[in-house]
């Protein structure tokens, strides 16, 4: 699941099942608020470290560079777009 959702695209008939749960927490600034406001560094590392593992995870399931059909390399690589922001 992408972001907690089972998504799917009806035109390629991808179906992605990637739930990253840091991705869930509020957003990057707070953490970095919470990690600055209780001077607990350790909880930006690890917050970046469950981004990593996540995105690890992902492009281990679906890799975007290996995959042989165009339209869905194309599709998984607008995926890696939407999550790096």
């Amino acid at each position: 699941m992408l972001g907690g959702h089972n998504n799917s695209n009806s035109t390629t008939g991808i179906e992605i099942d990637f739930d990253p749960a840091p991705t869930r927490i509020e957003s990057t600034y707070e953490i970095v608020e919470q990690a600055v406001r209780s001077l607990e560094l350790s909880v930006l590392a690890k917050y970046a470290f469950g981004l990593a593992q996540a995105f690890n995870t992902f492009y281990h399931r679906y890799p975007v560079l290996g995959e042989d059909r165009r339209d869905v390399r194309l599709w998984r690589a607008g995926v890696v777009v939407y999550l790096r922001r």
